[in-house]
Formats: C-alpha cells, sequence, structure tokens
C-alpha cells in the first residue's frame, strides 16, 4: 500500500516496521488496523514532502515512515507511528478550525500548543476542500479517534515543523470480556442499512429531495463527495466476497466496511449518535435503526403501520 500510494503521489519513501508482537481479540484488532492505515495514509499524503523539496530542506530524497510497537508488561501495546516530513502547522489548524467556525478565535487564543494539535480531533474537522481516496476518504481523526477509544485505547500526537509528526496509540492487549447485547441487525444487515441511506443522500444531491420520504439531514458538498468515494470503496471490497473464506469474511471484511461508513454516519447523525461511544451502534441500538430505515420508508408506509 505504502508504495503504490507514495508512487502515485510522485513521492519517494522507506517504511520501517519494528518491535514486539501482542494479543488482541478480533474487534480491537480490526478497529486498530483500520486507524494504523488511516495514520499511515495521512502521513503519505499530507506529511512527507516531495523529493524536490525535500531535497531544498537538506533532508534525504526518500521520507522515512516508522511503525515501533512495544508490550508493557503483558498489559498494554504501544504503536508508535512517525514520519520525517514537514510537520504540522498549528496555526493552519487554527485558521481552519476559526474559518470553519469550529472555534472561536477567543477560544483559540488561550490554547497551548498541544491544544492546537488536538484540533485535528475535533468532530467533522477537516484541512482538506477535497476528498480523495489517498488519506481522509472523508473520514476524520476525530472519527479514528473514537473508534480507538471505543476499545479502550488512546490517540495522541506530536508533531514539529520540518522534523516530521508522530501519533501514539496505547490499547489494552490480551482478550476483552464484553458484555452480551441484544442484537438487532446482523454486521451485513446494518452494512447495507447504511449503504441504502448513504445512496439516497447522492441521489438527492443530483435529483432534489423525494416528496415521498421524510427530508434527510442538510450536508454539504464535501460530505456528498465523502460518501461518494466511501461507497465506492465499500462496493469494491464487497467484490472480493466470492474470493475470501467464509470466516474471515465476516470478521473482518464487514468490520472494515462499517468503521468507513459509519464514520460519516457518525458525523451525519452526530445528534442521534452522541450518547454512544463506540462505532457499530446501530447493531446494538434500535433506536438508531429505525432512524435509518424511516428515511428509506414512504410516508404512506409510516402512516399505515402506525
Amino acid at each position: 500500500m505504502v508504495q503504490e500510494i507514495s508512487k502515485n503521489l510522485g513521492k519517494k519513501v522507506n517504511l520501517k516496521i519494528s518491535g514486539d508482537q501482542g494479543s488482541l481479540d478480533m474487534e480491537r484488532l480490526v478497529l486498530l488496523e483500520e486507524a494504523i492505515v488511516h495514520i499511515l495514509r495521512n502521513s503519505l499524503d499530507h506529511g512527507l514532502e516531495i523529493p524536490e523539496e525535500r531535497i531544498k530542506k537538506g533532508k534525504k530524497e526518500n521520507g522515512l515512515i516508522e511503525i515501533k510497537c512495544s508490550e508493557k508488561k503483558g498489559i498494554m501495546i504501544k504503536i508508535v507511528i512517525q514520519d520525517d516530513g514537514k510537520g504540522i502547522n498549528t496555526e493552519e489548524l487554527c485558521r481552519k478550525a476559526i474559518s470553519s467556525g469550529v472555534l472561536k478565535p477567543e477560544e483559540v487564543e488561550k490554547f497551548t500548543e498541544e491544544e492546537k494539535l488536538n484540533i485535528m480531533f475535533r468532530p467533522s474537522f477537516s484541512t482538506k476542500e477535497e476528498v480523495s481516496e489517498i488519506s481522509g476518504r472523508g473520514i476524520g481523526m476525530d472519527a479514528v479517534k473514537k473508534s480507538l477509544e471505543s476499545i479502550e485505547a488512546t490517540l495522541k500526537v506530536f508533531s514539529k515543523i520540518d522534523e516530521g509528526t508522530c501519533f501514539t496509540i496505547e490499547v489494552p492487549s490480551g482478550m476483552r470480556m464484553k458484555k452480551p447485547k441484544e442484537l438487532f441487525l446482523s454486521e451485513k444487515e446494518y452494512l447495507f442499512l447504511m449503504m441504502d441511506v448513504l445512496k439516497r443522500f447522492v441521489k438527492e444531491s443530483k435529483d432534489g429531495p423525494d416528496p415521498e420520504l421524510i427530508p434527510l439531514p442538510k450536508v454539504n458538498t464535501i460530505y456528498i463527495n465523502a460518501i461518494k468515494t466511501s461507497l465506492k470503496i465499500v462496493d469494491q471490497n464487497l467484490k472480493m466476497e466470492e474470493i475470501i473464506d467464509s470466516d474471515i469474511k465476516d470478521k473482518r471484511l464487514y468490520s472494515t466496511n462499517l468503521f468507513t461508513l459509519e464514520t460519516i454516519i457518525r458525523s451525519i447523525f452526530k445528534h442521534d449518535l452522541s450518547e454512544f461511544d463506540s462505532l457499530s451502534v446501530g447493531i446494538t441500538n434500535k433506536k438508531f435503526i429505525n432512524i435509518l430505515k424511516d428515511l428509506l420508508s414512504k410516508k404512506t408506509e409510516k402512516k399505515e403501520a402506525s
């Protein structure tokens, strides 16, 4: 992935992986993998400079991304993803946060450097005007952090201009004992329900609102582009079903796709999901399932049902 993306971006990159091995349950492993891939894509897209720019700065032509894994006394796994790129401009983060209405100027004035960096974890915050398939795909760092928190993991960032950026993830190792929950939908059913709702957003952005359906929440063009990109990615993933072992497919393929779509669903329906910390709440939360189903039901059908 790293070599393919760096080639498309016209960048030269060396990837170095080192450290210990640890054990995680499947849920933690899948979400941790998604978070690492997202951070790697961002490092490649936003962090590392093109060879000409690196040479002008006195750096090596090839950028470096390092992934280090260590286990603390068998209770915590620490993963560090570090690049030697241009770093994060915190003043640019502040300007974007103010211009997009995420923060007020008087709030930003009081921020420490660490707090300015953490702006990237604010809901729906992004410095990109356009959605690409390389880095965010419309998925913000807030969703990545929220996803990690759902498996009791932490995410921290440190950055220095022209020296690079370092993300540190710490996640409890071993198997997690989970309380049994009542399941209202399977992962597959929930995935296709989200796909149908998001497809409606795309269709109505082109054809206008459907008078026979409940109005959708209003979203801007960036959201529509993010939805299109994510649906395309999920569609490509689902085409792999026939060649993937069914056991692996159920545990890995659907979980990965759920993460891709629900991060966008979370942003659009943030008021309905504000009380829930973990992703895939639609599988276990009947109220939210009904919110999504209502958006696909004609008004006449709802009246007959009531």
